[in-house]
C-alpha cells in the first residue's frame, strides 16, 4: 500500500494522541460542496473535503468494492479530519492563535495534494480514468496520485465520477480484528473530546486558544488511555487468550 504525507494517518494520530469522529457538531467548520462531474473535479473535491474535516464528503468521492476497506478508510481518514475541524473552529474563535497548538503539516500536505490534483494528467477512456501513466517514459515523475483510478457511474445527480478506493493513496491497509477494535475505541474516545471542546468553545467558556487546547488534550488523553487499557481490548492481551 502506498504511503503519502497525508496518508500516514497513524503517525499523525500518535502525534496528537487522538483519532476522530465520523461526524462533528454542525457549525464547527464550513463544509465544501462535493463536485463529481469530472475526474479532476472529484480529485479536487476529495482533498477539499479532507481539508475541511468533512469525513462524509471525503467518502462520497470514493467507491468501495469491499465493505471492510470502506470501514478502515473511514477510521483512517477520520484521524486527520477531526483535529482539522477543531483547529478551524478554534481559528474562527481566536484567529491565528487557534492554529498554533496544532500540527499544521497535515493541512500543508493536503494543500500540496490540491495543487497536484489541479495540474496532474488524467487519461479518460470511456467510463474509467487513470491519473498519470505509471512507469511510462519517466518513472521518477510519478506522484502520490499516479495510478489512481476513477470510475463513472450513474448517480443521484446524473453521471458521477468516483475514485476507486483501492487505488487511492489514503485508503489504508489491512488490519487485524484486534487493531480494528482499537481504532474504533480510539475514535469513539476522541469524538466525545472533540464534541465537548467545540461545544464549550461555542458557549464561550475558553479565554484563550491555549486554554481550549489544554482542555481538549486532557479529555482526549484520558479517554484514549481508557480505550487502550480497557480489560477487553485486544491490544492489552494476546489474541486468542
Amino acid at each position: 500500500m502506498r504511503a503519502t504525507p497525508v496518508g500516514v494517518f497513524i503517525l499523525f494520530a500518535a502525534a496528537i494522541a487522538s483519532a476522530a469522529p465520523a461526524t462533528l457538531p454542525a457549525g464547527s467548520a464550513t463544509k465544501p460542496g462535493v463536485d463529481l462531474s469530472s475526474p479532476r473535479a472529484t480529485l479536487l473535491s476529495v482533498y477539499t473535503a479532507m481539508r475541511a474535516g468533512d469525513v462524509a464528503g471525503v467518502k462520497a468521492c470514493l467507491v468501495f468494492d469491499d465493505a471492510e476497506v470502506g470501514e478502515v478508510f473511514e477510521l483512517n481518514v477520520a484521524q486527520v479530519c477531526a483535529p482539522l475541524r477543531l483547529m478551524h473552529a478554534m481559528e474562527g474563535k481566536f484567529g491565528e492563535a487557534g492554529r498554533k497548538p496544532f500540527d499544521t503539516s497535515v493541512e500543508k500536505s493536503i494543500d500540496e495534494m490540491l495543487v497536484r490534483a489541479g495540474k496532474v494528467d488524467i487519461h479518460v477512456e470511456g467510463d474509467t480514468a487513470v491519473v498519470g501513466e505509471k512507469a511510462k517514459v519517466n518513472p521518477n515523475a510519478e506522484t502520490e496520485l499516479s495510478g489512481v483510478m476513477l470510475r463513472r457511474d450513474a448517480g443521484v445527480a446524473g453521471e458521477e465520477w468516483r475514485i476507486v478506493a483501492s487505488t487511492f493513496p489514503e485508503s489504508g491497509g489491512e488490519v487485524t480484528p484486534g487493531q480494528l477494535k482499537l481504532m474504533k475505541s480510539m475514535r469513539d474516545a476522541t469524538v466525545s473530546a472533540c464534541e465537548e471542546t467545540m461545544a464549550r468553545l461555542e458557549r464561550g467558556e475558553f479565554h484563550s486558544a491555549d486554554e481550549a487546547y489544554a482542555a481538549y488534550q486532557k479529555l482526549v488523553h484520558s479517554t484514549a488511555r481508557a480505550a487502550v487499557k480497557g480489560p477487553e481490548n485486544p491490544a492489552t492481551t494476546r489474541e486468542g487468550k
